[in-house]
C-alpha cells in the first residue's frame, strides 16, 4: 500500500492536551468538539488560542465555560445544530475522544471542514483498538466494558489506527499528519530495551491513541471503509 494511503505510523510520548495543542498554531480561533470541562481548551489557551467549545452535557459546559469564549449546546453528528455558529470560522477545529462516540462521524468531520479557513486543520484524538492490550483481551475471548479507555461503554465505533486514517480520507479530507501516542516505558534496563525494540517492530501496537492532522484536499469516499 502506498505511504500517501497509509502514512507509517510513528510513536510520540507525552501528555495528550499538550501534544494536541501543539498542532494547532499559537493565537489561533478553535472550536473544539466535545469540550468536556475544559482541559483542552486551557492547554490550547496557554499558546495563546482563542477558543470556542461544544459539548452537550450541560454541567460539563459550565465547567468549560471559564476555559472558552463560548460553549455551544448541539448533537455535532446532526448537520443541523451546526448552524448554531452562525458564519463563525475557525483556523483548527479539534475532536479529542469524540468521533468514536457518534454514529455519523464523517458529518462531524464535513461539517467542520466547511468551518475552516483557508489553510485551517481539523485535529483528531481517537482510541486505538489496535494496541496490545486490546488483543490481548480478545485473544482470551473477553470485550469487556468501562467507563473509559479502549472498552468505553459509550463507543460506538472502533479504530486501528489505518481505520482512522481511512474515516479521515471518507469525509473528503486530506491527512497530513498520522502520530500514535504512547506512555514511557517503565522498568529496568532489559525490559525499557525490549519495549523499544517492539514498538519500533509494531508501532500500532503500542499507541493508545491515534492523533490525526487533516484539511481539505481529497476525493469524499477515496479510502476504505474504517476498521
Amino acid at each position: 500500500m502506498l505511504l500517501s494511503r497509509a502514512p507509517v505510523l510513528t510513536l510520540v510520548e507525552g501528555k495528550e492536551e499538550e501534544i494536541l495543542a501543539s498542532r494547532v498554531p499559537a493565537g489561533a480561533e478553535v472550536l473544539d468538539c466535545g469540550c468536556g470541562e475544559g482541559a483542552k481548551a486551557r492547554a490550547l489557551g496557554a499558546r495563546g488560542c482563542r477558543v470556542d467549545g461544544v459539548e452537550l452535557d450541560p454541567a460539563r459546559a459550565r465547567a468549560a465555560a471559564a476555559a472558552c469564549r463560548e460553549v455551544f449546546g448541539f448533537d455535532l453528528g446532526a448537520a443541523a445544530g451546526w448552524a448554531a455558529l452562525g458564519d463563525r470560522r475557525y483556523d483548527a477545529v479539534v475532536f479529542s475522544h469524540v468521533l468514536e462516540h457518534l454514529t455519523a462521524p464523517t458529518v462531524a468531520l464535513r461539517e467542520a471542514e466547511a468551518r475552516l479557513r483557508p489553510g485551517g486543520a481539523i485535529v483528531i484524538l481517537l482510541p486505538n483498538v489496535a494496541h496490545w492490550t486490546a488483543r490481548w483481551t480478545l485473544a482470551r475471548g473477553r470485550w469487556p466494558t468501562a467507563d473509559e479507555g479502549l472498552f468505553d461503554r459509550t463507543h460506538v465505533r472502533f479504530y486501528t489506527p489505518e481505520g482512522a486514517a481511512a474515516l479521515v480520507r471518507d469525509a473528503g479530507l486530506e491527512l497530513r499528519e498520522a502520530v500514535g501516542l504512547t506512555i514511557g516505558a517503565t522498568g529496568g534496563a532489559l525490559r525499557r530495551g525490549v519495549i523499544a525494540l517492539a514498538r519500533r517492530a509494531a508501532p500500532p501496537a503500542f499507541a493508545l491513541t491515534t492523533l490525526l492532522v487533516a484539511g481539505a484536499g481529497a476525493t469524499p469516499g477515496a479510502g476504505s471503509r474504517p476498521g
